[in-house]
Formats: C-alpha cells, structure tokens, sequence
C-alpha cells in the first residue's frame, strides 16, 4: 500500500542583494527573521521549513545573488502567495529602528525568482531502500580483511583487524532486518507517525 503523505510545495528562492550583508556562519537565525517579518508574526509555522544553502558564506555584496529553499506542509502549502508578497515587502522596506542590530536581510533585497521545485517520489525512494538491509552483512572490513588490517596498520598491531577481533557485523548482532525490520519500513513507520492525525506536524 503506498505510503500517504501530507501536501507540500518546495521552492528555490532568489534574493537580489540592493546592499552588502554579513551573516553568522550559520544562515538558520536570519532566514527565520525573515520569514517571520514576511508573515509578520513571530512564531514560525512548524509546517513551514526554510533551508540555507549559502551557510557557511559570511558576506554577500551589493548585486549578488542570495539563495534558499523553502518547504511548506500540510496547510501552509497552498500560503506560497501570501509569503511571497511578505518577502517582496520586506526587500523594500527599511527595517524599523529598534535597539537591537538590524535584521541581515531586510530592505537589502529583491525577491527576483521562486523556482517551484518538483515532489520527490517517497514511495520509490522507499522501495530502492528495501534492498539495503543486507549492507551490514559483510561490509568492507569483513570481506576484504580491512584496508587498515592489509596495509599492517596500526588495528593489526594491536591484535588484528575489526573483523579477526569480533567478526563483522553480522555476526555479531545480525542485519537491520534481525534487529527490528529492514530500513524501508523504519521509513514507513517514521512517515506514518508525522502524518496528520497521527502526532503529525502540530
């Protein structure tokens, strides 16, 4: 039976920088102040789910392009309107002064593209993975000696490879499907229990 899943919309946004920005390695905190200015509330919506590509960049200068993904579940799926407007407005609008430090983005930008991404197969994804619970039988230190054991490395001086010590995994506590069911239906179960009306996503 095919697994069932709530409706999402995924998108790839484009930022047109009309100013320099410098963000914290980590880019998390700042979309999220700009999500939330978009929606002009402060609590994100839990079925809304921002993703940062560019973390890791700490300066973006003016003309640059600034990216980042956007997942939204359930109810917010059909909101994509709405936040997109609140985006637009933002980009324009000078931030008002508080007396904190301004946000890093806002009224820096133009919002230049919404890129609709299309859905994953989840039910394909799911079936490829029913083949991946024999991985742990024999692995490459089992079957091959290990690469650390064949070159003398320092496993082997100090009593042998992980394989002349204990076996490999299999043996010493059998596959994922032995030890509580194969990987596509640890996939299924996780799906199930967020799906609506089953502790989902409120």
């Amino acid at each position: 039976m095919p697994m069932q899943f709530p409706p999402f919309e995924r998108y790839l946004l484009t930022l047109r920088l009309t100013a320099p920005a410098k963000f914290h390695f980590l880019h998390g905190g700042a979309l999220r102040g700009l999500l939330s200015a978009a929606l002009e509330q402060h609590e994100l919506p839990v079925e809304i789910v921002p993703f940062a590509p560019e973390s890791g960049r700490a300066r973006f200068d003016t003309g640059e392009a600034y990216r980042l993904g956007l997942t939204l579940t359930g109810p917010e799926a059909a909101s994509a309107g709405k936040l997109l407007r609140g985006l637009e407005r933002v980009g324009r609008q000078a931030p008002r002064k508080t007396e904190g430090p301004p946000p890093t983005l806002g009224g820096n930008f133009r919002l230049e593209a919404a890129e609709p991404l299309p859905a994953a197969d989840l039910n394909a994804e799911a079936a490829a993975l029913a083949g991946l619970d024999a991985v742990t039988r024999g692995g490459p230190l089992a079957s091959r000696g290990g690469p650390l054991a064949s070159r003398g490395g320092p496993l082997a001086s100090r009593g042998g490879s992980p394989a002349s010590r204990g076996g490999s995994p299999a043996s010493r506590g059998g596959s994922l499907a032995s030890r509580g069911g194969s990987l596509a239906s640890r996939v299924v179960s996780y799906f199930e229990i967020r799906s609506p009306g089953r502790s989902g996503l409120r």
